[in-house]
C-alpha cells in the first residue's frame, strides 16, 4: 500500500510539472521526519493573502497555484507552523524543496535564482539564526542588502529575518537602499502580508506543555495550565542582562505562592556545559532549564522566539497575555493575573 501511495505522489509531481506554465506555478518537495502531517503554502496574489493546506504522504507534498507577479511564499508544517522554506515564486516557476523537520535551516531549494539565494543565505547564517542573536542577524541582513540592493531576494531576506523593533530607523534606511526594481510597491506589500500572517498565527497559538532539562539532570515538565500565571524567560549566556532578569524573578517568586505562579528560566546556550557554567553560583527559587538546539530546538520552536532575551507570560488556559523583550512588562502581566 505504501509503495502505491508513493507512486501516486510521484505521478502527481510529474503531472504538476508538465502542467506548470504561464498561468500557474508549482512547488513540490520532500520533508524528512514527517509522515502525513499537513503542509501549508502561504502567499500573496491578486490583491489578497492565499493559503493552501494539504496532507503530506510519506513526507511528500506538491502545490499548484497562481501568481502573475513575483510573490513571497512560505511553506510550513502543522501543527506548530514550523517553517520549511521561504521562496519567491511567480507563474511559470517550478520549485523543488528537500527539507528536514529537525533542521529548519538546511532546506535545499531549486527552481529559480531568487529562491536559491534565500536558501543559501539561510545556510550561511545558520548559527546566528539558530541562536536568535538579533544584533548579529540584523548585521548579516544589513551586509547582504548593501551588497545585493538590486535583487528581489534581498527584500525577502530583509522582510523575513530583520528585527525592526528597536532598529526602526535602520530598517527604513535599508528598505530605501534597495533599488526601485528590487522593491516594487505591490510586491513589498505582499511580502509584509505573508510575514504578518505567519507571525499572527504563531503568536495566537496557546503555550504548549514543555519538557526541558533542569539543572539536576532530570526532565521537568512545564505546563501553564497548572498555575494561574507562568512566566517563561528565554535567555542566552552572553550579555549583562541576566542580573536584571534574576532580580525580577526573585521578586515574583518571593511574593507569590508556587501553586499560583511558576517562573521558568530557559537557557539557549550552545551546550549544557556552557549553561552549567553560567548558573554554577546560583541559588534560586525558580526553575532553571536548558534546551538543546537553541530556540529552534524541538521543545520550543513552535513558540517562534524572535530574539533574546524574550519573555512569555501565560495564564491558566495557556494563552500568552504578554510576548516581548521587556522583563518589566512580563512582570506586570503576571501581576495583572495574580492581583
Amino acid at each position: 500500500m505504501k509503495r502505491h501511495i508513493t507512486t501516486l505522489i510521484a505521478l502527481l509531481a510529474l503531472l504538476l510539472q508538465s502542467c506548470s506554465g504561464d498561468d500557474n506555478f508549482v512547488i513540490e518537495g520532500t520533508v524528512r521526519g514527517i509522515a502525513s502531517q499537513n503542509v501549508t503554502l502561504t502567499y500573496f496574489a491578486n490583491g489578497g493573502l492565499k493559503s493552501i493546506t494539504m496532507p503530506a504522504t510519506d513526507g511528500h507534498f506538491a502545490f499548484s497555484a497562481s501568481s502573475p507577479s513575483a510573490t513571497l511564499a512560505l511553506i510550513s508544517v502543522s501543527p506548530d507552523n514550523h517553517r520549511l522554506a521561504t521562496v519567491i515564486v511567480r507563474n511559470g516557476d517550478h520549485i523543488t524543496i528537500t527539507a528536514d523537520i529537525n533542521d529548519p535551516y538546511a532546506a535545499e531549494v531549486k527552481g529559480n535564482a531568487d529562491s536559491e539565494a534565500i536558501a543559501k543565505w539561510i545556510k550561511e547564517n545558520t548559527t546566528i539564526l539558530r541562536n536568535r542573536n538579533t544584533a548579529a542577524i540584523n548585521r548579516a541582513v544589513e551586509k547582504y542588502v548593501g551588497a545585493n540592493k538590486d535583487q528581489l531576494h534581498a527584500l525577502a531576506i530583509l522582510s523575513t529575518f530583520y528585527t525592526s523593533e528597536g532598529y526602526e530607523a535602520k530598517a527604513d534606511s535599508l528598505f530605501s537602499l534597495l533599488s526601485p526594481e528590487a522593491r516594487p510597491v505591490e510586491v513589498a506589500q505582499g511580502f509584509d502580508m505573508v510575514i504578518s500572517s505567519r507571525l499572527s498565527a504563531m503568536k495566537n497559538s496557546p503555550v504548549p506543555m514543555l519538557k526541558l532539562y533542569e539543572r539536576s539532570d532530570s526532565i521537568v515538565t512545564v505546563n501553564p495550565m497548572r498555575h494561574s500565571a507562568t512566566l517563561l524567560c528565554f535567555i542566552d549566556t552572553e550579555g549583562g542582562s541576566r542580573d536584571s532578569i534574576a532580580s525580577q524573578l526573585r521578586y515574583l517568586t518571593g511574593h507569590y505562592d508556587k501553586s499560583r505562579f511558576a517562573a521558568v528560566e530557559i537557557s539557549t546556550a550552545p551546550d549544557s556545559a556552557a549553561w552549567r557554567q553560567s548558573i554554577r553560583r546560583d541559588s534560586t527559587m525558580w526553575t532553571q532549564t536548558w534546551v538543546p538546539g537553541g530556540t529552534a530546538g524541538t521543545p520550543i520552536r513552535r513558540l517562534a522566539i524572535p530574539r533574546l532575551p524574550y519573555f512569555i507570560t501565560a495564564d491558566s488556559t495557556g494563552r500568552a497575555i504578554y510576548r516581548g523583550s521587556s522583563v518589566a512588562k512580563a512582570r506586570k502581566a503576571v501581576e495583572s493575573v495574580l492581583k
